[in-house]
């Protein structure tokens, strides 16, 4: 296996991760969009049908008003603090182990160009980041007490 079809195979993959990436993130997009103008419409009929102020209180005073005041908020699937640093250790340690995979590929296949090796140390320094990052995020969280409630503060209601 030469190295003269390592560029072609990074440059393929890339461009399909890109395409991927992008079809994502439009796709993604309009289901947010369409979501949040459902929402919308629902939200402003339900608050035509209110007539007064006093209607508003009652309303926001019962079991009803308090899953419609869970709803406005816009993004519930919006994962907290929790989830999002377990995705960071789990991008960290993926990526990590996959530097160590092109490492060891690299001595495998001893390739004159060395880009086993060199994308093994870039993505294996990425994975090492990424842990690092995580274990400080983790820290300063615990010490803003960030980890400790999950999901939006709730105001009480007023007795």
């Amino acid at each position: 296996m030469g190295g003269e079809f390592i560029a072609p195979m990074v440059v393929s993959l890339g461009f399909f991760a890109m395409i991927t990436f992008i079809v994502h993130a439009i796709v993604d997009g309009r289901r947010r969009r369409e979501r949040i103008k459902v929402m919308t419409e629902f939200h402003s009929r339900l608050l035509d049908k209110i007539g007064s102020a006093q209607d508003f209180g009652a309303f926001l005073d019962s079991e009803g008003g308090v899953r419609f005041l869970d709803t406005l908020a816009i993004d519930k699937s919006a994962p907290g603090p929790r989830q999002r640093l377990l995705v960071s250790l789990q991008s960290g340690i993926v990526l990590l182990v996959l530097g160590a995979g092109l490492l060891a590929l690299g001595r495998t296949y001893a390739i004159e160009d060395g880009v086993f090796t060199t994308f093994g140390v870039v993505i294996g320094c990425i994975g090492v980041g990424l842990l690092l990052s995580t274990a400080a995020v983790y820290r300063l969280a615990g010490h803003l007490g960030l980890l400790e409630r999950e999901g939006p503060a709730r105001v009480p209601p007023a007795a």
